[in-house]
Parts: C-alpha cells; sequence; structure tokens
C-alpha cells in the first residue's frame, strides 16, 4: 500500500484521500509499466464477461477452480444473447458536486492529479 508517512493530523480527510489515491494509482500504474499487471480495465467500458476473461475464469489452462469453467462460459453466453454483456453506460456523478472541495494542495500534489487523471483517461 501507499506510503503512510503522508498520514498528518493537521491534513483535511479530502487531502488525506487524495494523496491515497494519487499515490496508490501512481503504483498500479508504475507496476504495468513494468510488467507486475497483465491487464487493465475501465470498469465504465468493460463488462462482466471480458472482465472474466481478462482474469483467466473462461481458459481451462489458468482456471483455478475447474467446475467454475463451465459455470462462467454458461453465464457469460447467457448473458451476451441477452445483451447482458453490454458496457455500464458511463454517467457523470453530480452526487458530490460543491460537496467535497480539496483545498490547500501540498506542493506538486495538483500536479500529479492532473498527469493521473490524464494516464487514467
Amino acid at each position: 500500500l501507499p506510503n503512510q508517512q503522508f498520514l498528518d493530523r493537521n491534513k483535511t480527510c479530502s487531502l488525506h484521500m487524495a494523496t491515497y489515491v494519487v499515490e496508490y494509482y501512481t503504483m498500479l500504474l508504475d507496476a504495468y509499466d513494468r510488467g507486475e499487471i497483465d491487464a487493465m480495465y475501465q470498469i465504465e467500458s468493460t463488462s462482466l464477461c471480458e472482465v472474466a476473461q481478462m482474469s483467466g475464469l473462461l481458459d481451462e489452462k489458468s482456471t483455478v477452480y475447474k467446475p467454475n469453467l463451465e459455470v462462467v462460459k454458461q453465464k457469460c453466453e447467457e448473458e451476451k444473447s441477452s445483451g447482458g454483456d453490454e458496457m455500464i453506460k458511463k454517467s457523470k456523478n453530480v452526487i458530490n458536486k460543491g460537496r467535497v472541495k480539496i483545498e490547500n494542495l501540498e506542493e506538486g500534489l495538483e500536479e500529479k492529479m492532473k498527469e493521473l487523471y490524464e494516464k487514467l483517461g
């Protein structure tokens, strides 16, 4: 997990969360760049069966619990025929609009947040 040295009682909760999220996702992207993570996906544009495929649940060679292989394959076929394999529609999140503000960012954190935003798309 990210370095916990940033935990400081004088900082706001939102500042702690911003720092944590930036460090966490930066670590994941670095691991991906090093080849330690095989695949990444955006939940808004990936179906459940695509996630199952990426995780090896639809592959006889990589599935851990063999009896689940046929169950997962059957469910994905059912989903495909019923349209349930379609991606989740992305909608704009307005729930937190105006409720959470990150102020007084530490030097460099805003730039790291922007870089991370660009990398994640």
